[in-house]
């Protein structure tokens, strides 16, 4: 799956022929390079199940490796404006960027996991009831601009998780957060029992605003409205066009 994480390079919409043919204008071949980021996101949101259509929200950092060079990110914006930097530096398109595991995921069910490989991560999808929440309208193929990755909320910290032994740890960052996830791995390797997020909890959304979230049931409602309001914008985009 994730060998060919940008798949989506044979869609018409990333407008190829601003890299291969006559467009040599900056600004055009940095505007094909910004929508080629947007989809990159889509994308990985698509084969993570993450994101307003998805079971999932990706915790960051995550890293990416560009061509033996591993970086990490702390936020999609980082994400984005990195993969853009890169397309504009690479039109040949030949070492594409890769997602790098482990990935830590965040439940509906408010439960911390991490995911080691492309494996388990098929598997998590597997348990997912919506699917895999599909960016694209769900065909796999480019959905008109909104085939973006718009994502459902980031966590703000510090956030405290109940461990399965019913400790509970603060993490006053997301490299705090990740550590405590990694030692609970190497110290639990044979439990399936997964940490999980203290209410309440703050979230920043999509538009920067920020929202608290006292309990499980409002996090159920969060998921829920951001699957409706990208449905709604699907909807919107379909009548423009």
């Amino acid at each position: 799956m994730f060998k060919n994480v940008f798949s989506f390079f044979l869609c018409l919409c990333l407008a190829t022929a601003c890299f291969f043919s006559s467009c040599s204008d900056e600004d055009a071949v940095a505007e094909s390079a910004e929508l080629l980021a947007e989809q990159t996101i889509a994308e990985i949101q698509e084969e993570t199940a993450t994101g307003k259509q998805g079971c999932f929200e990706l915790i960051f950092p995550v890293s990416l490796d560009f061509d033996g060079t591993v970086y990490e990110f702390m936020s999609f914006e980082e994400l984005k404006e990195a993969i853009k930097e890169w397309a504009m530096n690479e039109p040949s398109f030949e070492n594409r960027p890769m997602l790098v595991f482990p990935i830590e995921i965040l439940t509906e069910e408010s439960e911390l996991i991490t995911v080691e490989s492309e494996e388990e991560l098929i598997e998590l999808i597997a348990e997912c009831p919506k699917g895999a929440g599909h960016p694209y309208g769900g065909d796999g193929q480019c959905d008109g601009h909104h085939g973006k990755g718009d994502f459902c909320f980031d966590l703000v910290f510090p956030v405290s998780i109940e461990m399965p032994n019913g400790e509970i740890l603060t993490a006053e960052t997301r490299q705090d957060l990740k550590e405590i996830k990694r030692e609970w791995k190497e110290e639990n390797e044979d439990t399936e029992e997964r940490p999980t997020l203290v209410f309440p909890v703050t979230v920043v959304l999509e538009d920067e605003t920020e929202l608290v979230l006292n309990n499980q049931d409002e996090l159920y409602e969060l998921k829920e409205s951001c699957r409706e309001d990208d449905e709604d914008d699907t909807e919107e985009d379909g009548d423009e066009g």
